[in-house]
This record gives structure tokens, sequence and C-alpha cells, in this order.
């Protein structure tokens, strides 16, 4: 059994290269969804201040926002 074993773990660590590149992959899907909600929010937070705005002054036509 202890042969099997041996063998197994032989075979999955002549893989590390593809287990790299996963776990690269991996990290870039985490950042870029990461950065994406961080984008999401911002513009959530712009767009309830020009809402705000908008009610305070309801013949402004102007939005602006930060860029």
């Amino acid at each position: 059994m202890q042969h099997l074993w041996h063998f197994e773990l032989l075979k999955r660590n002549r893989r590390w290269p593809v287990w790299l590149v996963v776990g690269l992959v991996f990290l870039g899907l985490l950042g870029g969804f990461g950065a994406l909600r961080i984008k999401q929010s911002r513009f959530v937070d712009d767009y309830a201040v020009t809402l705000r705005r908008m009610a305070k002054f309801p013949g402004q036509k102007k939005i602006t926002t930060r860029n």
C-alpha cells in the first residue's frame, strides 16, 4: 500500500506547473472581482448623492460625478 501512495504523490507532484497556473488565474479572478465590487459600491454611493442633490434642487439639470 505504501508503494501506491508513493506513486500517487509522485504523479501529482509532476503536475505542479498546472496548479501554479490555476492558482494564478484564481488570484487574478479574486482581485478582479474585488476591484469590480469596489467600483460598484462607489457608483452606488455617487448615485445616492446625486439623487439627494436632485431632491434638494428639483430644477437642477447638470449631474456631476467624481471621476
